[in-house]
């Protein structure tokens, strides 16, 4: 096989792998950490620059672009451009409607009789 097709191979099943551990650590892990989107910025480009100025060999080069994909992907969810955050907005905007309560105007009977 030739060398580019190899590369193209291991760089798609790394990119399903990081996709797949982003959304299982954003599910059971991520949602449960509180950290300031900024902070996660600033490492997850820490981590791009630190990469880039100390790579790794072989196959363990993968490992720095996939944390900083991880980081960065948590990043965009915490500032609300995931698809996520738009339908969970939706569902609070629908279940919102129905547990809101109701001020419905009482009729006062004996108003219309005391007029006069």
């Amino acid at each position: 096989m030739p060398n580019g097709v190899k590369f193209f191979l291991e760089l798609m099943g790394f990119a399903i792998v990081v996709i797949i551990i982003y959304n299982l650590a954003s599910k059971y892990v991520l949602s449960k950490i509180k950290i300031n989107k900024w902070i996660l910025l600033t490492i997850s480009v820490l981590v791009f620059i630190l990469s880039s100025v100390y790579p790794l060999p072989g196959i363990w080069s993968f490992l720095p672009s996939g944390i900083f994909v991880i980081l960065l992907l948590w990043f965009f969810d915490l500032q609300g451009w995931g698809a996520r955050n738009r339908m969970e907005k939706r569902m609070e905007k629908k279940y919102a409607k129905k547990n809101d309560v109701i001020i419905k105007p009482k009729a006062k009977p004996n108003r219309v009789k005391n007029k006069n």
